[in-house]
């Protein structure tokens, strides 16, 4: 299996991970504000996060005109680390995944105890791939916790 994050391209409309394994290719999008705050990567070089949260004059212009989200259509820093995160999961040797000793906790799904601890709780690939990129996180923006319609 490999894994992926796409670059961004044209308006945003969610940050997308393409998925590849033997016989099937998946391109999958996530979208959530998080904290209203853009990631790097919708920073493009043109100004740091710093610059961005005190809007700092940057050639004449209050960073936050040159990077506005206003109207929800930018990457996230959260989205963009989460995707980083699934990307990572998804790339993984499962065969050395191991569950946390003191809980012995599993995915949110199956209950597998091979799951993968995240900030979001724990996940295994095989449902990750068999909920077609829904991973049971509170609060996910796009990726239903667990018991939420899809």
């Amino acid at each position: 299996m490999n894994a992926r994050l796409l670059p961004l391209v044209g308006k945003y409309y969610g940050t997308k991970v393409r998925v590849v394994d033997d016989s099937h290719e998946w391109i999958f999008e996530l979208w959530n504000s998080g904290n209203w705050e853009p990631s790097d990567r919708e920073l493009a070089g043109r100004m740091t996060i710093e610059q961005w949260r005190a809007n700092a004059v940057i050639d004449g212009d209050p960073a936050k005109d040159l990077v506005d989200i206003s109207d929800g259509h930018f990457e996230s820093r959260e989205t963009h680390a989460l995707a980083e995160r699934i990307v990572r999961l998804l790339n993984a040797d499962t065969s050395k995944v191991r569950p946390h000793p003191e809980i012995e906790p599993g995915c949110s799904e199956c209950g597998h105890k091979g799951g993968v601890e995240t900030d979001m709780g724990y996940a295994c690939p095989d449902c990750f791939i068999r909920n077609n990129g829904y991973v049971p996180i509170p609060n996910g923006g796009g990726i239903p916790a667990k018991g939420q319609k899809k």
